[in-house]
């Protein structure tokens, strides 16, 4: 049995990848509960749960591999709150690195897509980025980190530049929530809507998806050792306004809304290039969940 270190196990994403992880290995989650709860994880004895930020412990030993995914993940938070925020997102990639050099193990890291800022394609095998917010700065910095930590240590790494992931237990409650469960809220509970811009576009990518793809890559960088970066979407495109009209059509909802100017630091674009994932990567016949499928189950 394999043991692995997910840090920020009891977020959105890294809840879902535990529970998945610890069907069949051993999986230390470390999660300080700022976006989590303990009520996300299913009973398993294959478990165990340190409630502390990743940069508070002093040593964890004997770690087949890491997923590091505990982050403050909001481009406005960032904004309003620039300095605690990207303290915690800079100390705590720098300690899960240490970690992973200390126990001669790969680490799976969650970039995001919010590097590529509004350039009108964003290619993972190219060096070209656009950073509009500090937690876009936080990346692209996790990934040079990664780099200088596999010429010094070599230490394996693959950063995913996730888009926009979406899926069961998404949180609902605050300003700085996803898009897809913002919406839905509003729609179920009859509120206006309010929609920021409208014709920005969103690939959005279903949580299941990237579990399925984060444990690949673990594989993969286990096998061999590398540094790599690799966008992790779907490759479709749709715009925040409608994918508001395809939810309201779907929840048979007559909600009206109103459109509001755009927020600092969101992007207008958000397409990418995934022949990469897909070249070394993902099963040939590998298909995404569509975006209308994904819905379907959330409503």
């Amino acid at each position: 049995m394999k043991k692995y270190l997910v840090t920020g196990g009891l977020g959105f994403i890294g809840k879902h990848l535990t529970n998945k992880l610890s069907q069949k290995n051993s999986v230390i989650v470390v999660d300080d509960k700022s976006n989590g709860n303990l009520k996300n994880l299913k009973k398993n004895k294959n478990i165990k749960i340190i409630l502390a930020k990743i940069q508070k412990l002093k040593k964890i030993n004997n770690i087949d591999g890491i997923f590091h995914f505990c982050a403050q993940s909001s481009a406005q938070k960032s904004i309003e709150d620039l300095n605690n925020s990207s303290i915690n997102n800079i100390a705590s990639t720098l300690k899960a690195f240490q970690i992973a050099k200390d126990n001669s193990c790969p680490i799976i890291f969650a970039s995001s897509s919010a590097v590529y800022g509004n350039l009108k394609l964003g290619n993972d095998e190219k060096n070209k980025t656009d950073l509009l917010s500090p937690y876009a700065l936080d990346k692209y910095y996790m990934e040079k980190l990664s780099s200088l930590y596999f010429k010094l240590f070599n230490v394996s790494s693959i950063g995913m530049r996730l888009y926009n992931v979406y899926g069961a237990g998404q949180k609902q409650d605050s300003k700085y929530s996803g898009i897809i469960p913002i919406l839905l809220t509003n729609l179920k509970r009859k509120r206006k809507t309010l929609i920021y811009g409208g014709s920005q576009t969103r690939d959005f990518i279903n949580v299941e998806d990237v579990v399925e793809i984060s444990i690949m890559l673990l594989n993969y960088a286990t096998k061999k050792k590398i540094n790599e970066i690799y966008n992790v979407g779907t490759g479709k495109q749709i715009s925040v306004l409608n994918l508001y009209k395809k939810i309201k059509n779907m929840t048979k909802n007559k909600n009206k809304f109103v459109i509001k100017n755009y927020k600092k630091g969101d992007p207008k674009i958000s397409r990418g290039t995934f022949k990469k994932i897909r070249k070394k990567i993902l099963p040939t016949n590998y298909n995404y969940i569509a975006l209308d499928e994904g819905l379907k189950k959330l409503i």
